[in-house]
This record gives structure tokens, sequence and C-alpha cells, in this order.
């Protein structure tokens, strides 16, 4: 059996440390419309560019850009969800990406994105999830555009090994 993970830290200070931001990932995949290569194609590209960088200004995208598949993976070939699933394109651009904004509700997400050109259009669809934020460097930024955008926090629940008392020490 191979050895236990050394934690370092307590309970209470993994708990702290946790982020806890809540902010909301937008998977969007290309439609059989989708077609940049066409001058409709390629001012919808630029009106979804602006559309971002708009976002960018108003300091609610925290993240975004296109997915790729490097072939590397195939546990999910085929399974409609990758960027391998995607039509293909002469180019080579994918049009499957994924982007992570601010918003006060799942609902608030839903309008914005309903106004991103692809999407407008028919080009692109979309799948909106709730993101919690809990590790990494980009907590302190992910704060800031919930502060400026979000809502109540998120109704988390205290799970058995977030317990600081005697009863969450346990094994």
């Amino acid at each position: 059996m191979p050895a236990r993970f050394s934690r370092r830290r307590d309970t209470a200070a993994i708990v702290e440390r946790m982020g806890r931001v809540r902010l909301f990932a937008v998977f969007v995949r290309p439609t059989a419309e989708y077609d940049v290569e066409s001058e409709r194609g390629r001012d919808l590209m630029l009106d979804h560019l602006d559309w971002l960088l708009d976002l960018e200004d108003e300091g609610r995208l925290f993240a975004g850009g296109p997915l790729r598949d490097d072939g590397d993976d195939d546990e999910n070939e085929g399974d409609g969800a990758g960027p391998e699933d995607a039509p293909s394109r002469e180019s080579g651009v994918n049009a499957t990406g994924f982007f992570v904004i601010g918003a006060a509700s799942v609902e608030e997400a839903r309008e914005l994105i309903a106004r991103e050109p692809f999407v407008r259009a028919g080009w692109r669809t979309c799948v909106v999830h709730t993101w919690l934020l809990n590790e990494g460097i980009t907590i302190a930024v992910g704060r800031r555009i919930e502060e400026n955008f979000g809502g109540p926090g998120p109704e988390l629940g205290t799970a058995s090994w977030e317990r600081t008392d005697e009863a969450g020490k346990g094994a």
C-alpha cells in the first residue's frame, strides 16, 4: 500500500485558504452554420472579439479562449463534449471554447451570453455552469470580479473534512 501523503496544514488552515469565489464557466460549441471563412463569419468573429473586450473592460471577464484537441486523450473521444467533436474547419480553427465571467446569478450570466454575437446568430450554442474558484493564484482576481458583479456568496454546506472541531479531525 502506498505511503499516505504527509499533510502539512491543519483543517482550519486548509479551509481558510479555499477561495469559494463564485464565477460562471461558459462552454461554447459551433453549430453547422459556423463558418468564419465567410464574410459574415469574419464580421461575427470581430463582433465576438469586440464583445469579449467589452467584458474585459468592464472587469467581468476572468479568462477565455479556444479549446484544442491535442489528440492525447482517448477517454472522451466521441462523447460530443470535446473539441474533437466540433465540425472540422478548413482553416484548422476550432470553434469550441470557453470563458469565465462574473455575474450576480446564473440567470444574469445566461442573459450576458445570449448577447454574444455567434450565439445571437445561431452559430454557437453554449452551456453555463456555476464555478467555484477554490484554489490557485488567481483567487484575488476572482474575488475582485465577484465583489463587482457577484450576488450573494455561494450556498455551501460544510463537508465532514471541512469541520475544524474535534469531530472533523478524524483519521
